[in-house]
């Protein structure tokens, strides 16, 4: 019995000497352990960056270092995970410092809703807060699912355009020389021959492709349209608004 309470001692002691503690100074922005003192970023539930100007950790609101300053990059707290940089390759930890998603991407953002674009081999997709790919890894550039009124992201690949949802299905396929987020409901796209239309979300073609010579978003149920030297606007329905 005797040994077994040396050991439990010794155990608990090995346990404080693991949890690093420091000093938080919130006029300053700085952590300091022992000497060492870090630049900090703001609280952000409950948790702040910390920098050495070369690599970052994560300490919690009770001043105790949760993820030690290793790591080359890191962004802030997004739906339970961070992504952090270690040897030029990009994962995701948890608030315990803990690899959920490894390190294997060139590039990551921060997590969203659920989900993230990351790139591999300068080919990019988007994946779930397990590391599944809902999306494969072939597109030239994916763009925040938030920049777009109509949920969709909008993706391009062999430099042509198209939107995907968030389940990584390609909802309008990449065929289109151009294409404008959406506005109002509708996208305005471009062939390759240089006609414009415009689509809904489905994909359906709602104003006819057309020569025009300048094409803008629309905006309080109207878009103005150019043809030539004519300038004029048209309502959803394509029709020439007098």
């Amino acid at each position: 019995m005797k040994y077994f309470f040396i050991i439990l001692l010794f155990s608990n002691y090995l346990f404080s000497q693991n949890k690093i503690i420091g000093s938080y100074n919130h006029s300053e922005k700085t952590f300091a352990i022992g000497d060492t003192i870090y630049q900090a970023s703001h609280f952000s539930q409950g948790y702040a960056r910390i920098t050495d100007a070369t690599f970052f950790g994560l300490i919690d609101s009770t001043n105790v270092l949760v993820i030690p300053v290793v790591y080359e990059n890191m962004g802030f707290l997004k739906d339970g995970l961070i992504v952090v940089k270690k040897d030029k390759k990009s994962g995701y930890l948890d608030t315990s410092g803990n690899i959920i998603i490894p390190f294997i991407y060139d590039l990551a953002d921060d997590f969203k809703n659920g989900i993230a674009i990351v790139q591999k081999n300068n080919k990019c997709g988007i994946i779930d807060k397990k590391g599944n790919q809902l999306s494969p890894l072939l597109y030239d550039h994916v763009d925040k699912f938030d920049n777009d009124q109509s949920g969709l992201a909008r993706v391009s690949r062999a430099k042509k355009w198209g939107f995907i949802n968030k389940t990584g299905k390609e909802i309008i396929p990449c065929i289109y020389q151009k294409a404008n987020f959406f506005r109002e409901g509708l996208a305005l796209v471009t062939k390759e021959n240089g006609t414009s239309g415009y689509l809904d979300a489905t994909g359906k073609v709602i104003i006819p492709f057309a020569e025009y010579t300048r094409a803008g978003n629309f905006k309080d149920g109207k878009a103005e349209v150019h043809k030539g030297n004519t300038i004029f606007f048209i309502n959803k329905l394509g029709e020439t608004i007098k």
